[in-house]
């Protein structure tokens, strides 16, 4: 994906970019690399989360989800992975996120939506 703000100077963004609202002008410093399809963001306190269909995060195993720094896009360490009802990979994608305080709620397949505290990332309860 080419993305390229009011400078028209573009670059390459790995299925994740940044945008400034103020003027459009891209995060240039912002590149984190997912193998895969993202559905949603959310922010809160220097970290992305991003959900979708993919298997890593910079080139770390991550499936469904990417938690990276709003600055670099680096992965934050020491977060867990999602927890999946089915053993099978084409089922195992998130759909939506939303950050709210200290816990990250996601959603989409398998018709789970779980909560999971931000640091350390671990499941406080799945939802049905």
């Amino acid at each position: 994906n080419r993305v390229a703000g009011p400078s028209g100077t573009p670059f390459t963004a790995t299925n994740l970019a940044r945008v400034a609202i103020a003027d459009g002008a891209p995060g240039m410093a912002f590149h984190p690399a997912i193998n895969g399809q993202v559905y949603d963001v959310d922010a809160q306190a220097g970290r992305v989360y991003a959900v979708g269909k993919f298997s890593s995060v910079n080139g770390q195993p991550s499936r469904a989800i990417a938690i990276v720094d709003t600055v670099d896009g680096t992965t934050v360490p020491g977060m867990g992975p999602l927890q999946f009802s089915s053993d099978i990979t084409s089922l195992q994608y998130q759909q939506a996120v939303r950050v709210e305080g200290a816990g990250v709620w996601i959603g989409g397949s398998q018709h789970h939506t779980q909560l999971y505290s931000t640091a350390p990332f671990v499941r406080e309860r799945p939802a049905g």
